[in-house]
């Protein structure tokens, strides 16, 4: 996702969401975005007490849930860049609070207008919202102070009002129960994080709808530089406070704060976070999910123009990773990389990094598969990933190499379907690929004895060696030309192997056509010497494969089969 964040009556030159002339405005934006095929959501933000006179309207003091100040530890940015006190804030009255909870309402109806896709109301790091919730701020005697109930009061009837008006699926929470940015402490951080994930889940459970996601950040976020804005604890404290409101939420969940590639990649990984959000990097590095996707180096930020009020110097000018990557494409911006999904007949892949098809000859006696396959197909195995086994024998006659699996018998089947479900399990999607090495092969690997079948009865040249079954090297035999009576049988072979591997449970079939195997000694002219049907012309020497493929597909359909090609 992309978001965008609105702050209000806070630092200089921030934008809002409170009037038509800034919906207009913001509109031009989200257009923008989503042209690039992007989703982004509006933050929605009430500094509260984290502001000073200069910024309120008529010079009146910010507004809180409490009249005390932000320690001098902190400072403010004043419109002329020097940095100030924070002031003595004035506490809302308990009547006052519905008025504040309507401004929430109706930023979020504004964004609607605007066109974005959602909205993130942000109760974290000190601001508003986090006002209320921190009992070490929250000093109130009425229903918004004191027990944790009260206190999340005000949070849940700001959530409550926008999605009534918005609809529960285009809100988001962020909350910081651990962060004591701002002087916003709690005793009880777990505590605090724990509640305001029970309300959430039972408001879910109440409107019959999930909100977008619930943002989290992290006990090691820093602010301005300084290591102690984030709550002292080791990192297992750190991560048994996260794991926890992660295990308890439910609902999507997202966490941000000092995250690397490598932290990111292992959040997701371990189940820690389903979303993962990066902001000083994204400032600096404009096209950061490419750079993360390729471990490409990062661009670092500079800090002194963060707050600046330049529209470039800071802002857009920092680089992309190349050229390429900043061109007008008239397909959407992500299609172009490696990482994109794809659509491939039925099946919606999420990338397209592909498994090749790898002879790694370690099928049992009777070329079947085995717990050895099973993890190794597992473990390269992803969510919506696309994989191509080994070459796999059609027939006894097929064999060229020791120690190859099959899919022409019963107990092959049987076997693959455990590597299959395996692949499954994982969420990925895998193809069969059908193999007849026909020439390449030699008497040993065939049944009897018999010279290998192919389209000729030339022997591939000494200048190629075959893997015998005691791992030495030795000479190809001699083939024997297929008659032409005999073809059909063949063509049978590869149907009937196709058909196994949709009852072994595989999502399709790859026919090897390539590389020299019995398929391409039909189509090269430098070894098909035929002078049948078979052999001479291009479309003769294309109708063995035109023939097999036929047949898989009357056996199988047409959205289930690959052909291998040479490069």
């Amino acid at each position: 996702m992309t978001f965008c964040i609105f702050f209000k009556r806070v630092f200089p030159h921030v934008p809002g969401i409170y009037s038509d002339e800034q919906v207009e405005a913001w509109r031009n934006i989200v257009d923008a975005v989503h042209d690039k095929g992007s989703i982004i959501f509006c933050q929605l933000w009430h500094v509260g007490r984290a502001s000073h006179p200069v910024y309120q309207p008529g010079g009146a003091p910010p507004i809180s849930s409490t009249t005390k100040p932000i320690s001098a530890r902190w400072r403010i940015l004043l419109p002329d860049g020097s940095y100030g006190v924070y002031p003595e804030p004035r506490a809302l009255t308990t009547s006052e609070i519905p008025e504040i909870v309507h401004h929430y309402r109706q930023a979020a109806i504004n964004a609607i207008r605007a066109g974005f896709d959602g909205i993130e109301i942000h109760g974290a790091h000190g601001y508003l919202i986090d006002q209320f919730l921190k009992d070490g701020i929250n000093d109130r005697t009425d229903e918004y102070g004191g027990s944790l109930a009260n206190r999340c009061r005000f949070l849940m009837q700001v959530v409550q009002a926008v999605v009534s008006a918005i609809g529960a699926e285009r809100v988001a929470v962020r909350i910081s129960p651990a962060i004591d940015h701002l002087d916003a402490i709690d005793s009880d951080p777990l505590g605090l994080g724990l509640a305001v994930v029970e309300k959430l889940n039972n408001f879910q459970k109440e409107v019959g709808r999930k909100l977008t996601y619930l943002h989290v950040t992290q006990p090691r976020y820093t602010a301005y530089g300084q290591t102690e804005s984030g709550r002292p604890g080791s990192e297992e404290e750190e991560a048994h406070l996260m794991q926890n409101l992660r295990r308890a939420y439910e609902g999507t969940f997202m966490c941000s704060g000092g995250f690397t590639r490598e932290l990111g990649i292992e959040a997701v990984a371990q189940g820690h976070a389903d979303l993962v959000s990066y902001g000083r990097l994204f400032i600096s590095n404009p096209d950061l999910v490419l750079r993360l996707k390729l471990n490409a180096p990062l661009t670092k930020y500079n800090r002194k123009t963060f707050y600046t009020q330049d529209p470039v110097i800071g802002y857009t000018d920092y680089p992309f990773l190349s050229k390429q990557s900043e061109t007008k494409d008239p397909r959407p911006h992500n299609s172009m990389t490696l990482f994109s999904p794809y659509k491939m007949g039925k099946l919606e892949l999420s990338h397209r990094i592909v498994l090749a098809p790898l002879t790694r000859c370690r099928a049992l006696k009777g070329n079947i598969p085995h717990a050895a396959h099973v993890k190794y197909y597992a473990q390269r195995s992803t969510h919506r990933g696309f994989l191509i086994t080994e070459g796999t024998l059609i027939s006894p006659t097929a064999s060229g190499f020791p120690n190859v699996p099959g899919i022409y018998s019963d107990e092959q089947v049987e076997a693959w379907r455990n590597v299959v479900d395996a692949v499954h399990a994982k969420g990925a999607i895998i193809f069969c690929q059908l193999w007849h090495v026909g020439r390449a092969s030699h008497t040993v690997y065939q049944p009897g004895g018999a010279p290998p079948i192919s389209s000729t009865t030339k022997t591939i040249s000494e200048k190629s060696r075959i893997l015998m079954p005691d791992g030495s090297l030795g000479k190809f035999s001699e083939p024997r030309a297929l008659t032409t009576s005999e073809i059909p049988q063949i063509v049978q072979h590869y149907r009937q192997a196709a058909i196994n591997a949709i009852r072994a449970g595989f999502d399709g079939i790859e026919i090897h056509g390539a590389h020299g195997y019995l398929i391409d000694q039909f189509l090269k002219d430098e070894i098909n010497d035929r002078t049948d049907e078979y052999g001479g012309s291009v479309e003769n020497r294309c109708r063995f494969l035109v023939e097999v493929i036929e047949a898989v597909v009357s056996g199988i359909g047409a959205e289930r089969m690959l052909k291998g090609k040479n490069y």
